[in-house]
């Protein structure tokens, strides 16, 4: 197995369970919250651990490992002082909203219309590669530079909204793109 892949396994494991310890701090009850709020939270370690990359130019594989790691025996270190409640995903919690959620056909239909289209762009993120106008001058000319460079600093560009635009977005490809070296 490749090196950049292991470090990837890796880092995604730390996100992982870095935002798991965030979300015992907040004690939500509903597996649908949870959900949803590990997403952004998971987000949200990823751009933050990366401004904090860009301020230290280190962003890379090894840059993102190690600030995870540390943020990782933070969280560690405030469960053991924070009262908070596990997370857990109860298979009958979970049942029984299903069996609540059946009843509107509205919300059915919407979950299998967004679970289809769900398949259809991982399918075509795998599998196909970026090749439209957007992805080739503005997302991923950004995720190249900020990887060559170590840093999110403005940069020469004749495309001003490469620098005016919100960042999020292009950070969560970056963070993909540092370790696997693939768009």
């Amino acid at each position: 197995m490749d090196i950049n892949i292991f470090l990837f396994i890796l880092a995604v494991s730390f996100v992982v369970l870095t935002s798991i310890g965030i979300l015992s701090l907040f004690g939500s009850t509903y597996w649908l919250e949870q959900i949803i709020l590990f997403f952004v939270v998971s987000s949200a370690n990823i751009i933050f651990s990366t401004y904090i990359l860009s301020f230290l130019r280190w962003i890379g594989p090894w840059g993102y490992l190690t600030l995870h790691a540390f943020l990782f025996i933070i969280v560690i270190v405030l469960r053991q002082f924070l009262p908070g409640k596990a997370v857990r995903f109860s298979l009958n919690d979970i049942i029984d909203e299903i069996k609540i959620l059946k009843k509107d056909s509205t919300i059915v239909i919407l979950f299998f219309a967004a679970a289809f289209f769900g398949i259809i762009s991982f399918f075509l993120a795998v599998y196909m590669p970026p090749n439209n106008w957007d992805s080739m001058t503005y997302h991923l000319s950004r995720v190249g530079h900020w990887l060559q460079h170590g840093s999110l600093a403005p940069f020469p560009t004749y495309q001003l909204f490469q620098l005016c635009a919100p960042p999020n977005a292009e950070i969560l490809i970056l963070w993909t793109v540092a370790f696997v070296r693939s768009d």
